[in-house]
């Protein structure tokens, strides 16, 4: 278990806390002991009803939430749905735990009020620790690809905004700051350059007319291939149409200039040079190269799109995804998702939490160059500050679709083996009851008969005429037969209850009761709403078992005086309710070590027939004892 917490470590998952919820404190102290043993890194609160789980959801904001499906007042599946429904907890993912998890249509209510993964009580607890796991894999992932969209989105924005504001103000004061105008005659030397050029590259206009020639200007590590360039559009005396240059400043720094221009003629019509502006977007290219280093370091992939959803801009993490290079996916019509306005506007009604900011999420799949197809996740932001431009980015989900595809396939092997299991111990009942009934039957003509003979005939040797120490044997052994028929009759009825296969399931408890109050001197109540209870007979018999260990252990540990027993069946469900004014004990001592084991095999006992077992005690006040059977 270390191993696995030390790789879980190593996994990249931060300490946190995993809220743990149940009506029943021997089950929440159960899973806080299997979850504190197994992932020592994370702490584990406790809630015993569903009002006090969204309170501290709501302030504690654990990473994952164990959730018991059968609370009363707030069930599992209204609790869970007020988490799903409140954005500060909609993304802690919940495990629902249910007794219950035969049922199919309690499954698909888990899942239909939000719940992320299902598990049926009793579970083994390695699959516990998996599905723990599993669903803090799906928050760290989640919280991950939240934070990284959200640092994106800003930083886009910023970008943009930033970008946006200096393209108006270069509009507005270019004059004077961030471009300057310059002339060159037919050898591209500078005549003329406006004093401006002070701001963009620190020379004087002096220090540049009649001295530098437009290609002077250029960073040496390109020169000689845009000086080409520039040669081939003068000798046809073609325009400067918005050329991006890498120049040098009079300091030795770097700058990028855009060049624009148009060549000039005489009233001959004969070439005399160009005439032009070079503007300063040194701000924008350095934004510019921020947004695609972090564009193309994301692990998610991005596109970008014009109104008419051509691509603009990929990143490497979505030519992966797709097999495809940024060149054929540049230019080409986006048709692997479906972000016409109609579709969109359709996927922003289902997600109601998202106001007018134009953004839009959900799981599709998505084709590969290969014709294979992934599960994805798309997110959709229509930003409005660059008019018609969607930037959408996709998360390969296919490992986490593997593994809820994984966890499903376990449920159903889990609910093919309980199944089994549950068949297997209704055998094994079945067969012990047999075997019971053989060793009855065996007592009562057997060794009950001989017996009786034995105390017959021994009774015939009393005379009148014996001697005294003669009748008193005689008398000593008849009294010990006597109670050897006592006890193998008692035995016979502990063993199979007549009683219980021919009047009933509340005359056997009854019978049972009547009993041990005669023979331990208690004062003992039965009262029940119903004249019978109709269960099968593995059931009744399972239920006889149990009712008998629970009395034995009221003779043994409580010291009481008396026992109350009440039997009710509400809305199909059998409650068996036994009191005693005992001695009592304290819960919390109780939950602090493990049970014994006869407590432990009366809890598997009842959990095999779906049903459950809570214990109360108060010390000094007695111990309830109550058993729910559907």
């Amino acid at each position: 278990m270390m191993k696995a917490n030390e790789q879980h470590m190593k996994a990249g998952y931060p300490s946190g806390k995993i809220l743990v919820v149940d009506d029943i404190h021997d089950n929440l102290r159960l899973i806080e002991i299997v979850l504190k043993k197994n992932l020592p890194a994370y702490s584990v609160l406790l809630a015993r009803s569903g009002k006090a789980c969204l309170e501290l959801a709501s302030t504690e904001l654990p990473d994952t939430i164990l959730l018991d499906v059968n609370m009363p007042e707030m069930n599992g599946f209204d609790v869970c749905r007020v988490l799903k429904a409140d954005p500060r907890t909609s993304g802690i993912p919940v495990l629902m735990i249910s007794a219950y998890g035969n049922d199919s249509q309690i499954r698909i209510g888990a899942l239909r009020s939000g719940a992320d993964a299902f598990i049926a009580k009793p579970f083994n607890h390695a699959e516990l620790i998996a599905l723990v796991n599993a669903m803090l894999r799906i928050k760290s992932a989640e919280d991950l690809l939240k934070r990284q969209n959200s640092e994106l989105e800003l930083l886009i924005r910023k970008q943009l905004n930033e970008s946006s504001v200096q393209e108006s103000r270069l509009l507005q004061i270019s004059d004077f700051v961030n471009e300057f105008f310059w002339e060159v005659n037919e050898s591209l030397l500078f005549t003329y350059v406006s004093p401006t050029v002070m701001n963009v590259l620190g020379y004087s206009s002096d220090e540049l007319s009649h001295k530098y020639h437009l290609y002077d200007l250029l960073a040496e590590e390109n020169r000689e291939a845009v000086k080409a360039h520039i040669t081939l559009v003068t000798r046809k005396t073609g325009n400067f149409d918005r050329f991006t240059l890498r120049c040098k400043t009079n300091d030795g720094n770097e700058a990028w200039l855009m060049l624009s221009g148009f060549p000039f003629f005489d009233a001959e019509n004969r070439f005399l040079g160009y005439r032009g502006a070079f503007q300063n977007i040194t701000q924008r290219m350095l934004d510019e190269e921020k947004h695609a280093m972090v564009i193309n370091t994301s692990l998610d992939g991005f596109v970008m799109t014009d109104a008419d959803n051509i691509i603009i801009e990929t990143n490497e993490a979505y030519c992966r995804i797709t097999g495809y290079s940024a060149a054929e996916l540049t230019g080409s019509v986006l048709t692997a998702i479906d972000i016409s306005e109609a579709s969109l506007s359709s996927r922003k009604k289902m997600h109601t939490g998202f106001t007018e900011s134009e953004y839009v999420r959900f799981e599709t799949k998505h084709p590969k160059k290969n014709g294979q197809f992934i599960d994805v996740e798309v997110s959709i932001n229509l930003f409005k500050l660059i008019e018609s431009r969607k930037f959408i980015f996709i998360r390969d989900i296919s490992e986490r679709k593997l593994i809820e595809a994984a966890q499903i396939r376990n449920l159903e092997m889990i609910e093919a083996y309980q199944t089994r299991l549950k068949h297997l111990q209704a055998k094994l009942i079945h067969a012990e009851e047999q075997e019971r009934k053989k060793m009855a039957a065996f007592l009562h003509d057997g060794i009950g008969q001989s017996l009786a003979i034995a105390y017959l005939k021994l009774s015939s040797l009393a005379r009148p005429k014996s001697s005294e120490k003669a009748d008193m044997v005689i008398g000593d052994t008849l009294s010990l037969i006597d109670k050897a028929i006592r006890e193998s009759r008692l035995l016979t009825y502990d063993l199979s209850p007549p009683i219980l296969h021919e009047l009933g399931l509340v005359s056997a408890l009854k019978w049972k009761l009547d009993k041990v109050g005669e023979e331990f001197g208690l004062e003992t109540t039965l009262n029940c709403s119903v004249d019978n209870v109709h269960v099968r007979n593995e059931t009744a018999i399972l239920l006889y078992r149990v009712f008998s260990e629970l009395l034995n252990n009221i003779i043994k540990h409580a010291e009481a005086t008396e026992v109350i027993v009440r039997i009710r069946v509400e809305q199909e469900l059998l409650t068996i309710e036994i009191i005693d004014n005992g001695k009592g004990f304290d819960m919390k001592s109780l939950s602090t070590k493990t049970e014994g084991y006869g407590l432990f095999n009366i809890r598997e006992r009842i959990a095999s027939i779906l049903g459950k077992l809570d214990i109360y005690s108060v010390p000094g006040k007695g111990t309830r004892v109550k058993l729910f059977i559907p």
